[in-house]
């Protein structure tokens, strides 16, 4: 790695090998990708919310702090 672990977010690697951090293509921000989940509003609703979680702790967390 070019950089040291505590640079390094759990976020960034998950996104690195596996895509969105988002249940469903169509709650991700950054691998956007329509499907038919979105025309249900309030579903669509709470993948987001959950995709903000995942990603708010993944973001906070370094590789240092899980090895």
């Amino acid at each position: 790695l070019a950089r040291r672990p505590d640079n390094i977010t759990l976020a960034e690697v998950v996104r690195l090998f596996d895509g969105a951090l988002a249940p469903t293509e169509s709650a991700s921000k950054f691998f956007y990708g329509s499907t038919p989940v979105e025309k249900e509003k309030k579903l669509i609703s709470v993948f987001r919310e959950l995709r903000d979680m995942i990603a708010n702790k993944m973001e906070k967390t370094t590789i240092a702090d899980v090895s």
